[in-house]
């Protein structure tokens, strides 16, 4: 699996609670409120990376596919044969039972998508892909309600063991939204556009998690299942409008994850005790390079070169 974490500073966290104390909030802000701590920790984040060259190499031929058809200007990483010249990014804003959110929540997010992280998000990609792709965006008209509670949904989102951790959402959506017969279904959404790659990004409205990888605690604001999945998954301070200031790397951190579905590997192991001293082996938004605005961070050389770019 895949995923994006963060350091936490200790005393960015305790200045975080002494405002808590300082400031009144109504009951919908003081959510917010009780996970800034996580929130306010950009500054200290990073992702961490094998050397650059240590990327799995690529199985391509730079000049066509495997047939020999000549290879589209964009590709899945290391797979010629799946075009990324058109994509499309299905967005389902998911509350998981017992959450707390409703409608109101869902009604700022999904401004603050399509006013500034969806745009922000295919202005990254046009220019790091110099034009030869296409990024849309496709919100889902409603929030999705879901059947079971936090517990069922996250127990494996953490574990770096399991290949595939929002398997148990990501059923539940396309059961319910993408296919015929589902309480939600509907067409136009679930339609499959031809000639188009598709993505699942799902924003769940939940709290960021944290956890513990080289003996230092981490929030995970991202994830995605190992390469070969097609889906995603962003917690609620990336598409929270309130956020913005605490998270101006929000657009970043979404871009990360779906470049994860479109086959780029995790370029860090959260299971090494050298996690601290890798952090400074990546620059771009695939390693420390997520901590910035996306609009001050880029995708590396040796990537684009393994999507067909160069």
């Amino acid at each position: 699996m895949a995923f994006c974490f963060f350091g936490q500073s200790r005393r960015m966290a305790a200045a975080v609670g002494n405002l808590r104390m300082r400031v009144s909030f109504s009951l919908k802000k003081a959510a917010f409120i009780a996970f800034a701590g996580a929130a306010v920790v950009f500054t200290t984040a990073f992702f961490v990376a094998p050397d650059p060259g240590a990327l799995p190499p690529p199985a391509f031929v730079q000049s066509g596919s495997a047939g020999g058809a000549p290879a589209p200007p964009l590709y899945v990483y290391g797979n010629p044969a799946v075009s990324l010249e058109n994509i499309l990014v299905r967005v389902v804003y998911f509350m998981p039972k017992g959450s707390g959110g409703g409608v109101d929540d869902f009604a700022e997010s999904a401004v603050f998508l399509k006013e500034e992280i969806f745009p922000q998000i295919a202005a990254f990609h046009s220019r790091e892909f110099q034009g030869v792709s296409r990024v849309e965006f496709s919100l889902f008209s409603q929030p999705v309600f879901g059947v079971s509670d936090r517990n069922a949904y996250e127990k494996d989102f953490l574990d770096v063991s399991v290949s595939d951790p929002l398997r148990m959402i990501e059923q539940e959506v396309e059961g319910r939204i993408l296919r015929e017969g589902g309480d939600l279904y509907d067409a136009t959404f679930a339609r499959n556009v031809a000639g188009t790659y598709h993505i699942l990004l799902i924003a769940y409205g939940a709290p960021i998690p944290s956890a513990t990888f080289a003996g230092q605690e981490w929030r995970v604001p991202g994830m995605a299942g190992d390469a070969g999945t097609t889906t995603a998954l962003v917690f609620r301070s990336m598409t929270d409008p309130q956020m913005r200031s605490l998270w101006p790397n929000a657009a970043a951190v979404i871009a990360h994850e779906l470049l994860h579905t479109m086959g780029v590997p995790e370029q860090y192991d959260p299971r090494s005790s050298g996690l601290m001293a890798q952090r400074a082996n990546r620059r771009d938004i695939m390693g420390s390079g997520v901590a910035e605005p996306i609009a001050a961070t880029f995708i590396g050389d040796d990537v684009k070169r393994a999507m067909g770019l160069y």
